[in-house]
């Protein structure tokens, strides 16, 4: 097994429930998304998220593997802002000392920002999508490459880029979620487009995501990182 096998195979067992080991005094995923849909109707309510359509309950024929009883099935869209309206900037608006960050600065499979180059550094065409500490950022263009990271600090980003963000969920768990093999090969076998593929935010929204409790998804980021 060679390095990426091995990684591999740690995310797989990390979204099963397998790499760590589950705690009754931590709840349950279900109480989780309650308090998640809470949140966003006060979001909503103080107007700071818009409300989206109600998705498609999941049936058990969708469900691709176990997990623990106290996780739940949820969709992407339930739990996180992805399909929220991205706040655009046009080069009118760019200052030169924004971070402005493209594909080409982030390391494919781990996310990682291989550099970090200012707004006056890099020639700007067109608008871009402004993004904020913590929030997810997710290539949609050619997403085999998981170009997939958590944001350090406030920059504006090409809009291959979706900025996303997660409601009373570890941010980091979300990423390596959308990281492990068994999502990238469902988020793969539906992009459309052949020499540019992309994946459609309703492909993204609909996403099957297997959610624990917040305690153990930071449990099980720390062990991952470990």
């Amino acid at each position: 097994m060679n390095a990426q096998d091995l990684k591999n195979s740690i995310l797989q067992r990390a979204i099963e429930g397998k790499l760590v080991p589950q705690r009754k005094e931590e709840g349950t995923a279900k109480d989780l998304l309650a308090e998640i849909r809470a949140e966003k109707a006060r979001l909503v309510k103080e107007k700071k998220i818009k409300k989206s359509k109600p998705l498609p309950e999941i049936t058990d024929d969708e469900k691709p593997f176990d997990i623990p009883d106290s996780w739940k099935w949820v969709k992407l869209g339930d739990c996180t802002g992805y399909a929220q309206t991205k706040e655009k900037v046009s080069p009118k608006d760019i200052t030169g000392d924004m971070w402005s960050l493209d594909l080409e600065d982030v390391q494919k499979d781990t996310g990682a920002i291989l550099v970090k180059t200012k707004a006056s550094e890099r020639k700007i065409s067109g608008d871009k999508v402004k993004f904020h500490k913590g929030q997810v950022l997710y290539s949609k263009l050619r997403p085999y490459l998981k170009k997939i990271l958590v944001a350090p600090d406030e920059g504006i980003c090409t809009p291959e880029l979706v900025p996303f963000d997660t409601y009373l969920i570890d941010e980091n768990y979300i990423a390596y979620v959308l990281r492990s093999p068994h999502i990238d090969y469902v988020i793969n076998s539906v992009t459309y487009g052949v020499k540019m593929p992309r994946v459609g935010t309703d492909t993204m929204t609909n996403l099957l995501i297997p959610l624990p409790p917040l305690a153990e998804q930071k449990r099980i980021v720390a062990k991952i990182e470990e």
